[in-house]
């Protein structure tokens, strides 16, 4: 199981997701109140539960690596999710006046990338394993 790679792009998908629960990912002046805030994964309760169902479904993959495909339809779900995280973020900017994006906003697309990345490992594998039954 560890020894998969992509067991280690879905444990960096995880971890980077719950980190984005605390780290910002936009930050600057309210429109209604003129008060500075920062925009972070915990900031509403919609985008607090897309990160950890992310995160959740990230995590839970990694332990179904006897079933590849169930492993690859979890995956892309988490896309689907976090495509929908990075939505609610950019729906929540449209509350600022002004503001910058913080660094770490980063994170949400390394989500992604680990995500895919993590399919695309999935899929090597499912190959190669097709590939050895065909030989015996």
């Amino acid at each position: 199981m560890i020894q998969r790679i992509q067991t280690i792009w879905l444990l960096l998908a995880g971890i980077t997701s719950l980190a984005s629960i605390r780290l910002p990912f936009y930050s600057g002046q309210l429109i209604t109140d003129n008060s500075y805030k920062t925009l972070t994964g915990s900031s509403t309760i919609l985008i607090l539960l897309t990160t950890v169902a992310v995160a959740t479904l990230s995590f839970v993959c990694i332990f179904l690596y006897h079933n590849r495909q169930l492993q690859i339809r979890i995956s892309a779900g988490a896309i689907l999710l976090e495509c929908v995280t990075i939505f609610l973020y950019f729906k929540e900017m449209k509350l600022f006046s002004t503001g910058t994006f913080a660094l770490s906003s980063v994170i949400e697309v390394l989500i992604l990338l680990f995500l895919v990345l993590s399919i695309r490992s999935i899929r090597h594998d499912e190959k190669i394993v097709k590939d050895s039954n065909r030989l015996r």
